[in-house]
């Protein structure tokens, strides 16, 4: 129950705020030496999304085994069938955010150039203006 009141929190928290976006521009080295060397960052990238759908995976095939535990339980306890909130998931994203986080650091370590623009893409007009002086 708790999970869901965080959810329902942090719902209405970013609805009131601006929403913003991050997009990045890869520039790179010239050498052939560093374009050799982004083809390894790119398969280190792809290497750590593989890990993370697979803990995806996991951690569903995990949450539908303790769900499906807990709804035998309260039928066998209990007698009947489960209400919709008794027997939640877990939710289990996929964070790919550490994997694009490293690519990024292999790009420039290799000698290319990343560049990050942010933009504000919802609720943009609650942003307070900056006073002139």
């Amino acid at each position: 129950m708790k999970r869901y009141y965080y959810l329902i929190m942090l719902l209405v928290v970013s609805a009131c705020g601006p929403i913003y976006n991050t997009e990045y521009s890869y520039t790179p080295p010239e050498s052939s030496g560093g374009h050799a060397c982004i083809a390894q960052c790119t398969v280190g990238k792809s290497q750590c999304l593989q890990i993370e759908e697979l803990k995806a995976e996991r951690c569903e095939s995990i949450s539908q085994s303790d769900r499906d535990y807990c709804e035998a339980d309260i039928a066998w306890r209990k007698g009947r069938d489960p209400k919709w909130y008794e027997c939640v998931p877990d939710s289990c994203d996929v964070d790919t955010e550490q994997c694009e986080n490293a690519f990024r650091v292999c790009y420039q370590t290799c000698g290319g150039k990343v560049e990050a623009v942010t933009r504000c893409v919802a609720n943009c007009s609650s942003i307070p203006q900056q006073q002139a002086r």
